[in-house]
């Protein structure tokens, strides 16, 4: 059984290898993700994108990372976020572009772009 989302962080990095053409129309799949005791993720992805997703432990954040099948390579990484402890409170906002600023400054190293675009995913929980 899935229990909802009641609340979503996410981190997204848009690691720049070439940036990705903004306004370019896409066909879409709707995907789904299982979050172990977490519910699930479900995401509209181009249809010419594959992902990996990446969990050493069940316990631990799961991380899905999208490339393309085709064309200029690319690189997405996703990873929800929710409280490790049960009631705890929702991060802020604040902290959460925090946390993101700093993975994304320690990607900057190892990036064949100098930018980095930060987005931020909305949507709905359900």
């Amino acid at each position: 059984m899935n229990k909802p989302l009641c609340w979503f962080g996410a981190v997204l990095v848009l690691l720049g290898w070439v940036a990705v053409t903004p306004g370019r129309a896409a066909e879409t799949d709707t995907r789904r993700y299982t979050l172990a005791d977490h519910g699930s993720l479900q995401l509209q992805v181009p249809t010419g994108w594959k992902e990996e997703l990446q969990q050493e432990h069940e316990q631990l954040l799961p991380t899905l990372v999208f490339t393309p099948t085709a064309g200029a390579p690319f690189g997405i990484v996703l990873t929800p976020l929710w409280p490790t402890e049960k009631d705890a409170p929702h991060p802020e906002p604040d902290a959460l572009q925090r946390l993101v600023q700093h993975a994304a400054e320690e990607v900057r190293a190892v990036a064949a772009e100098p930018m980095i675009e930060i987005l931020e995913l909305t949507g709905t929980a359900q």
